[in-house]
């Protein structure tokens, strides 16, 4: 078995000058193993239509077959926390959110909180970053920080509207500027309409994938029964859309939401550790 931090050191972190070549479902790349045995390695593309079943079906079949003229399938790795969206990363950015508006000796407003600020180190654990208006308004100076987006009308609310989308963002594989929202439409109403009783049908096809999976169930069984996987998901849709109501006084706080995150991450340790299969999920690695 080789694990996805050997992969990782094997092709100096998929770096580009690695990069042999890209098709369809994946790119591969290059790579040298500990014991200096030569690799190549193809990295799935998730977002692809019909890569998850391209993967598993492929890598049955090739690591069985053997031809003097065919390249040796050595293993496949497969590793939730490489694939999957974590909650974990969710309440990472929470807890850095939490900090600025109410763990500082005065609020900072990040003014800027979007995905791509968002970066992920070598253990999944996100970093926030690029303070991007807060600099530019005022420096490293806190208190003119607080004073000069206060007169333009701009709050921790605003803040914690941007943490909502990224969090529905996140969960649905949906950018707030998508050619689907036009007019009046909007990613929170899209959202919003489907909750909580369709839930499913907002949530990333890939991520429900991946809970299918491991709930060990037929796509046809989860179409008949979602009742486990949305009880999953709808807790933590629903902190995402309390995050981004129209209203800034009736939306969250960051203390607020990272204490039901917290909860939401525990109410699935205690299902596993009870043995109970509707917290058998996508989390598991993440718990």
């Amino acid at each position: 078995m080789i694990t996805i931090h050997e992969l990782q050191h094997a092709t100096v972190n998929f770096r580009e000058a690695n990069l042999l070549g890209e098709g369809s479902f994946g790119m591969v790349y290059r790579g040298t193993l500990a014991d200096g045995m030569d690799i190549a390695v193809k990295v799935l593309k998730l977002q692809q239509e019909g890569a998850h079943g391209s993967f598993d079906a492929k890598c049955q079949v090739k690591c069985n077959v053997r031809h003097r003229n065919l390249v040796k399938v050595i293993t496949a790795c497969t590793n939730l926390d490489f694939k999957a969206l974590r909650l974990d990363i969710m309440i990472d950015v929470a807890l850095v959110m939490e900090y600025l508006h109410h763990d500082y000796s005065v609020p900072i407003i990040h003014c800027d909180l979007k995905p791509s600020n968002v970066l992920l180190d070598d253990d999944m654990t996100a970093h926030v970053s690029d303070f991007g208006i807060t600099k530019l308004l005022a420096g490293d100076k806190p208190e003119m920080i607080t004073s000069t987006l206060g007169t333009i009308g701009v709050s921790t609310s605003a803040d914690v509207y941007s943490y909502g989308i990224l969090l529905l963002e996140t969960f649905t594989r949906k950018k707030p500027t998508d050619d689907m929202f036009t007019g009046s439409s909007s990613l929170r109403q899209w959202v919003g309409n489907a909750f909580p009783d369709a839930v499913t049908k907002v949530v990333d096809d890939t991520l429900l994938m991946e809970i299918g999976h491991n709930h060990g169930t037929s796509d046809e069984k989860e179409k008949e029964n979602p009742a486990a996987i949305e009880q999953l998901l709808v807790p933590i849709i629903h902190v995402g859309l309390s995050c981004a109501r129209e209203s800034p006084q009736e939306r969250s706080n960051m203390r607020d939401v990272v204490m039901k995150l917290k909860k939401i991450r525990m109410s699935l340790v205690m299902q596993l550790a009870l043995g109970d299969d509707s917290g058998d999920s996508i989390f598991h690695k993440t718990c």
